[in-house]
Formats: structure tokens, sequence, C-alpha cells
């Protein structure tokens, strides 16, 4: 028989059974509409669901056929699951509604039974308990994670002999993802490759000294905590609890280890309770044992909790109190007060300051009625000038103003603008082209991840970073030689170069890239905020770079290669002359021109200025003569003498008389 015709032969056969459930449903539609089933019916409804139990045995295994002959055993998979999830459903639903009306009728028997008669005990056993429900393990191949795996997974699905193994390979299969998931590709999906199956998991992962190094260097890889926090502390406690257990586990002789998981631990702490330790370590007759560490630990917790609690319900008061309707009539304590100000924007009148204000302005206007209104140039608040505000400084040109306030100036001097693509603008355009900005994770040389903004440009062939970076990394560079052709054919030269590892923010993508060494990429990008208010973006969509509208610095530059590898082919339209949002590994980045009230500048990708005129100049002014000179005094004189005291002789060697300023009469006597 061939394949096809097994099939159409399996089909047959499955259809008869799901025939068998549907007919089940229907009677049992009907008992759940009867107030009080009778005996009989209780009876004929326990024997239907034993039949229907028997009947998925038979299920189970034409599918199972089914789906071992597909080519794409996707289709069979859904079929299983929709038959399975009725299945269960209505089982449990029965069995459930059988038990109840047998402990209704156990409870008629006994009150009817009389406080003189021996009372007569009616039970049943619940064999079908609704316990909340259990959701399969995951792993995705990290060692930490695996001997937590192996446990629930051995407990809920390979020890149960009432699963059969095509079914417990179903399991596996789901429960698996990453690189685990490819361990066990190869093998055929049959219930016979589950042992096999099984095996190749444990003998990948159940590497005991892979194991021990794995909790040992997560132990020294616990974060460091700089401000004293409960929630810092206690994950200190759990994540040295959780590892040394684990180690325990493996045979590891972590009873004799407290000194030195004290000394790892203990150089984890923020400074405060650093010394709280110290001070109580040194009260101590004997050295501690790490119980006493995590005793310690424990009770600063508690402490700080506290603390955190008292705090947070006395702002909570402070808030209400405030909040509480103010009397309009003036009081003799108010009159030493400071004077206070009504949070009113000036522009459109509404209670907000005017740098929260929706209006918008040139940057021009914007500084004439910040002056117009008398309020603080760096803060754009009442009450005090810039000379005396507090508060942080232009993030441009680190003057005492605005950030909203910054006018960008063109250099006065001759500069050309080179790079590797370019975006112009028409400055009377108010609109502003979005560029590919990301924020990713990088790794340093010890392996700890940074936050860094990176641009996407596929109009370069390589990839670039940032020398601060890549010094604040402590990657080794490689000294090497290449040129870089740019704009109008204009050229540098590179002499860096270094490699690194580069991560999505979720951990989902990963890759490791070669960058050449500049001292720097482009200007921040954007070169000015953005409004993004009228943009009607999804909430539910995760950006590549959540701070897009603010401007900030590029610390490294991604080219074509990993531009469209990166790039998906999902987009998002978010309206007419709207920017559109496209989908990437990275996240996703908005795209397009937004409308901007301020003039935009022509932005490169790379920027570099040379300023070529003035630099030759300076350099053949150098290198010339002049045809014409005129001699100081000093010089005629060492000319003219020259000229009457140097000769040549018989034999053509020069004579030379030793130039003297003054006579050495003027030396006088300078013996005895």
């Amino acid at each position: 028989m061939s394949a096809e015709d097994r099939c159409k032969e399996l089909i047959k056969k499955r259809a008869s059974i799901k025939a068998k459930l549907t007919q089940f449903i229907a009677y049992f539609n009907t008992a759940k509409t009867c107030e009080q089933l009778s005996d009989s019916q209780l009876v004929e409804l326990d024997m239907r669901i034993k039949k229907l139990d028997d009947s998925y045995d038979s299920f189970d295994f034409y599918q199972s056929e089914l789906e071992m002959l597909a080519e794409d055993p996707t289709e069979q998979y859904t079929a299983r699951e929709l038959f399975e999830r009725s299945y269960y459903k209505e089982i449990a639903a029965a069995r459930e509604l059988v038990d109840r009306h047998r402990s209704q009728r156990a409870k008629e028997v006994q009150s009817e039974v009389g406080s003189n008669e021996c009372p007569t005990v009616v039970s049943y056993k619940h064999n079908n308990v609704r316990l909340p429900k259990i959701n399969l393990p995951h792993f995705s191949g990290g060692y930490q994670n695996w001997m937590e795996f192996k446990d629930i997974y051995v407990s809920l699905i390979h020890s149960e002999t009432s699963i059969d193994n095509i079914n417990k390979f179903h399991y596996l299969r789901a429960s698996l993802h990453g690189s685990a998931a490819l361990v066990i590709r190869s093998l055929d999906f049959k219930g016979d490759n589950y042992d096999a199956a099984w095996k190749l998991l444990c003998e990948r992962y159940d590497n005991k000294q892979l194991l021990v190094n794995n909790h040992v260097q997560a132990l020294f890889n616990i974060e460091q905590v700089h401000k004293e926090s409960s929630v810092a502390l206690r994950q200190i406690v759990d994540n040295t609890k959780k590892n040394l257990n684990a180690l325990a586990t493996l045979d590891q002789p972590v009873e004799h280890w407290d000194t030195l998981i004290i000394h790892i631990m203990a150089a984890k702490l923020d400074g405060v309770t650093s010394r709280e330790w110290e001070e109580h370590r040194n009260q101590l007759t004997n050295p501690p044992a790490l119980s006493d560490f995590i005793t310690f630990l424990t009770n600063r917790c508690n402490l700080l909790e506290t603390l955190e609690e008292a705090k947070h319900n006395r702002v909570r008061t402070d808030t209400s109190v405030n909040n509480k309707p103010k009397s309009l009539l003036a009081s003799a304590s108010n009159v030493n007060k400071p004077k206070t100000y009504n949070v009113t924007c000036p522009l459109c009148n509404k209670a907000h300051y005017v740098f929260n204000c929706e209006r918008a302005l040139p940057v021009e206007q914007r500084v004439l009625k910040a002056k117009e209104f008398n309020v603080c140039l760096n803060c754009l608040r009442p009450g005090h000038n810039e000379s005396k505000c507090k508060l942080s400084h232009c993030k441009y040109c680190k003057t005492k103003h605005n950030t909203l306030l910054h006018v960008h100036t063109e250099p006065k001097t001759a500069s050309e603008h080179i790079a590797f693509s370019a975006n112009a603008h028409n400055v009377n355009v108010a609109e502003h082209v979005l560029l590919s900005t990301a924020l990713v994770k990088v790794r340093d040389g010890q392996g700890k991840l940074h936050s860094v903004r990176v641009l996407l440009d596929n109009g370069s062939t390589y990839n670039y970073i940032t020398r601060d970076l890549s010094e604040r990394l402590n990657l080794p560079i490689k000294n090497v030689k290449t040129t870089v052709s740019m704009l109008e054919k204009h050229e540098s030269n590179i002499t860096q170069s270094c490699s690194l590892k580069l991560e999505s923010y979720d951990g989902a993508y990963s890759t490791d890239i070669e960058c050449n060494v500049l001292s720097d990429i482009t200007s921040p990008i954007p070169h000015t905020y953005i409004d993004v208010t009228d943009v009607p973006i999804p909430s539910e969509i995760c950006l590549a770079d959540p701070s897009y509208t603010e401007p900030a610095d590029i610390e490294i530059l991604l080219g074509a290669k990993i531009f469209w590898s990166v790039l998906g082919t999902n987009r998002i339209i978010l309206g007419k002359n709207d920017p559109f949002l496209v989908e990437t590994k990275l996240g996703w980045l908005l795209v397009g021109a937004i409308n901007q009230p301020t003039s935009v500048k022509p932005v490169c990708l790379f920027l570099t200025d040379k300023q070529t005129d003035t630099t030759l100049t300076k350099f053949w002014e150098l290198d010339t003569i002049s045809p014409k000179h005129d001699f100081t005094p000093d010089e005629n004189a060492c000319e003219e003498l020259f000229n009457k005291t140097t000769k040549r002789d018989k034999d053509g060697r020069f004579v030379v008389t030793v130039p003297l300023k003054e006579s050495p009469d003027t030396l006088g006597d300078s013996y005895g």
C-alpha cells in the first residue's frame, strides 16, 4: 500500500473517532441541563467516559502515524491539538459533573440517617482534582538553567508512565529553544527516537565540569551594588544561595568555602553596608561563617525595607496634606515665607512650565520670548537668572543657556563635509528626515555589557567605532593601513581597528563585527529635539531607539553588511505624510520625514572638517624664502666683518678671523 493510500485510510479511521467525540459532546450537553441525575444516568455517563478514553488510544496511534507519513507535519500537529483540546475539556467537565452529583447524593443519604442510628459514611474518590495549570519548563541551552529544567521535566514528563514516547517527544521538542533545540533536530519525530533524543540532550548538557564552572563563574559575576538598596542586597543573597545549592548538588565541597564566598560577596557590597559588615565582623571572636554573613545581609535588607516603606508612607502623607484645599484668608505665618510662583505658561496660559508648551516657535523667537517673560535662560523657570541657576548647561555648546535656546552657527572658516552618505535638506522646508539609530549592547574586554547608540548606514561598506568608546571598552587594538573613499573622492587614512561583540537589547540577536577606529563619527543625531506628539506610534511597538527624538552621540556606525542582515520585511504605515515603522532584529525603526517647525540642517553620517586653504597656506609660508630681506644692525656688522677679514690662502683654504663684538682690551688682565 502506498503512503498516500495509507494516509487516506488513517484519516477515515481518525474521522470515526472524531464522530464518537461529537456524539459524547451531544449527550453530555443534554446531561448538563438536568438538575439531578439518576443513578442509571451517572453509571451511563461513567461508561461513556471510559469508552471515550479507550478511543483516545486509537486516535493517538492513527494520528502519530499520520504525522510520521506527512512531509510537513504542521497541519497534523494542528489537528492533534484541536482534538485533544476538545477531548480533555469535555472529559474533565464530565467527570466533574459525575463527582458533583455523587457528592450531593452522599450528603442527602447522610441527612436521612437519624441521630440514634449509626451514621453511614459515603465517600467517593476524586480522581480529577482541578489543580492550577503547570506550564512546561523551557530550556535554551544555558548551563545555569539545565539542572532546574531537568528536574522539572523528569518529574512532569519523562518519569510519567501514562504518557507514551511519541507524546513525550512532542513535549520535549516544545520545551527546547535556541541551541538546545538544535541538539535533537536531526532525529525524526517518532516515538522510537524519544529515548535517543533525551540521551543526546543529557550527553550535551549533563557535563558536570561545565556546570561547576558555570555556577562558579556566576558567583564571581554577581553585580556590584553601588547604592544601598534592599532589592540589590536580596539579589546578592538569592544568587549566592542558588549557585551554592547547585554546586552542592554537583558534589562540590561548598561547606568548606565560607571564607572565600564571604570575601567575594563582601567586595560586591556598597560602601555603607560594607562598613556595617566590617563593624559587625570585628565584634565576633571567631572568623564568621557564611550563615553569619547571610544572616547579616538578611537583617540589613529587613531594615532597609522598613525605612523605605516608612519613607514612602511619609511622602504619601505629605502629598495628601499638600492636596488639601487651602484657605483664601491670609495668615500672619505666611508673611515670612519665600515667594512662590504659580505654574502658568506665559505663552498659552495653561498649567505647565514654558519649556513644556506645545506651541512651536523658531529658536530666535524662543530667546526673545524667554527674555520678555523674565525667566531663567538656563532652566526656563521664573524666580532667578541664569547666573544663579544650579541646573545643567546646554548639551551642545556647554554654555549657560537651555538646549531649547541653542542657536546653531556655521563655522567661519571654510570646511569640507566628507561623508559616506549624506542627507541634504532645503533649509526653508520645515521637515526632518529621521535617520536609522538604535540602542545596542556591546561587550568590553572583561565580557561586561555596555549600552551604545549606533547608526545604521547602508551607504558605508565598513563599520566604524569612536576611539573614546574603544578605550572605554578596553578592546584590543590592531594596527592597519587602509584608505577610505568618501564624497567627492576625498580619502581618509585609517591606522587602527578592533573586534567586538554586538547584541540587541532583548538578547535575541548577536554578531561579531570588525570596526575601524575614528576619533569622531558624526555630530549628535538628531541635531535638535523632535516633536512626535502627532505621530500615532502603537504602544505595543518596541522601538530600536526609544530616545530617537533627543540629540545624542553616535559611537558606532554599522555598514551595509550589518544593515541588510538585521533588516526585516514588516512595515507599519502610520498615515499619509507621516513616517513609517520598519522591523529589524534590533527593534522597530521609525524612518521617513516628519514635520519640524525649526530649520533643519544637512546631516552627514561621517563628518570631518578640513581647513584645506588655511593649512596649505601656512605650509607654503613656512617653506618659502622671501626674495627681499631687511638686515638688522647686527646682521649688517657680521656681513661687513666677513667681507673684510675672510680670505683664502695659497693652498685654497679659507682663513677666518674670530668675530668679536667689542675689542679684547675690555676684558682686562686675566692673570695674577
